[in-house]
Parts: C-alpha cells; structure tokens; sequence
C-alpha cells in the first residue's frame, strides 16, 4: 500500500507507472494529484492513467511534483540514477 500525504481527507488518488529509482530511495510515479485534467469540465477528476509526474521519498517525504500540465506525461523511468521523461 503507497499512501501520499498522512492526515489528507478525501478521495485517494491512484498512483500509476510506479518506478523505484536505483538507490531504492525514491518512489517515481503519476498521479492525478494536482487535479489538472485534459477532460472537460463536464469530467472533472475523471481517471487518467498518466497524468503529472511525482516522485516522492520512500518515507513519505519530500514529495515534489515535477510536471504540471493538462497533457499525458508518458511513462518515466530512472536510467544510471538519472530521472527520463518519456514524451510522445
């Protein structure tokens, strides 16, 4: 179970594409977090599968957001410790 920011009310979100980084420290993933859709208003907070980029420690913090957009972000993965965005 991956739980994001102890003490929040509400709907959870789903984490997709998650990707350990090497040194087993960070958590890379997307989410809809941020609730920046490129669906209609008429769809708000529908499921989507890529959403923006996170990454986030194991213990929970340091929870940065690395994208913010109404666009797919693609699948990331770490490459030699290095973060890859992939963009289609």
């Amino acid at each position: 179970r991956i739980e994001i920011g102890k003490g929040v009310v509400g709907e959870r979100e789903r984490l997709n594409h998650v990707c350990f980084s090497g040194d087993g420290e960070w958590l890379l993933f997307t989410a809809n977090l941020g609730g920046v859709t490129a669906e209609p208003v008429g769809l708000a907070n529908q499921f989507q599968p890529y959403g923006d980029l996170f990454v986030v420690r194991l213990d929970g913090s340091g929870l940065r957001r690395l994208t913010c957009n109404a666009y797919e972000n693609g699948t990331p993965t770490w490459h030699n410790g290095d973060l890859l965005l992939a963009s289609d």
